[in-house]
């Protein structure tokens, strides 16, 4: 029988303690299933002083099959996940954290339903996840926001976590964004896909490396790559407002010139011009938001850099 022949891509940042767990969880996956793998676990460069990388280099000591990369400055996590995609060689890719919370064991499954259902992604739903009642709140938000206004309706709860053909990294690879946001580009290209329910364990060591704010400007960046939905905001709300100014200018005129009413209200004014004031500035920073991205995507900057390669 044909061994399966799988890339697994793993960012990695500060992730000294749980590494090695890491790596020898993926290593019984493959001498149970008899895996051809590549492991490529990539250093987003979490630490100047290279820990992590020489740590990467000892694995690699012991497993050969790892190929370990550090990046030349901290890229994100998915500059990461892009870096270790351009290196795989393999027919298969899986995608995983580097913190135990996508559990190695299920790849095999994942890939047994990927060739069973005829699919070309299969990709990971979290159920149940650890995290805090706030927390779960906002990522349910976010997911709903995103399925009711994207460009494509993405799956709900689904992250990075996943199994795929190496022709769905290729049509990945081609998308040019300057800010990418991986799960949105593996669903926008297509092929056949299909959700692969798991419940998501808390983390065994450590905190979570993504901050509230870096969590805020994620979803920013996944809303703004792919909707126009802030843009039709803007215009909706500024012709709603502007037929209720047109009422409203219509009530006093009518009740000045028929009723005679006095024109008063200079608080009304105000609070009107805060208003109006306030609205610009928001929509003001909508468009802002969109034109620095633009500004970026000229430019065309690499996306990382690698540094070394083992």
């Amino acid at each position: 029988m044909k061994k399966i022949s799988l890339s697994i891509v793993v960012p990695v940042y500060n992730s000294l303690e749980i590494l090695p767990s890491l790596v020898n969880e993926i290593e019984k996956n493959r001498a149970k299933y008899d895996w051809d793998l590549q492991l490529i676990l990539v250093d987003d460069n979490g630490d100047r002083e290279s820990v992590c990388f020489e740590r990467i280099k000892e694995l690699k000591c012991e497993f050969p099959y790892i190929t370990g990369i550090r990046l030349s400055r901290n890229f994100g996590q998915q500059s990461a996940l892009l870096a270790g995609l351009h290196y795989i060689d393999k027919d298969y890719v899986a995608i995983i954290d580097d913190d135990l919370q996508d559990p190695p064991i299920l790849i095999s499954n994942m890939l047994q339903e990927l060739k069973r259902e005829g699919m070309d992604v299969v990709y990971g739903v979290r159920h149940n996840r650890k995290e805090s009642k706030i927390m779960r709140f906002f990522y349910s938000l976010f997911y709903k926001i995103l399925r009711k206004f994207g460009e494509v309706k993405f799956p709900k709860d689904a992250g990075d976590f996943c199994v795929m053909k190496k022709e769905v990294v290729a049509s990945i690879l081609l998308l040019q964004e300057s800010k990418p946001y991986l799960r949105g580009m593996r669903y926008w290209v297509g092929f056949k896909q299909k959700g692969y329910p798991y419940e998501r364990p808390g983390r065994e060591v450590g905190g979570s490396g993504w901050q509230f704010g870096g969590l805020i400007d994620f979803a920013k960046d996944a809303l703004f790559a792919f909707s126009d939905f802030p843009l039709k905001f803007i215009l909706r709300t500024g012709v709603t407002m502007l037929l209720a100014t047109m009422l409203f200018a219509m009530y006093i005129i009518t009740g000045y010139f028929f009723y005679g009413n006095n024109i008063e209200g200079f608080s009304t004014i105000v609070l009107l011009i805060m208003i109006y004031g306030s609205l610009n500035i928001i929509f003001i920073g909508i468009i802002g938001e969109y034109l620095a991205r633009t500004y970026t995507q000229t430019k065309n900057r690499p996306k990382y850099i690698v540094d070394k390669i083992i």
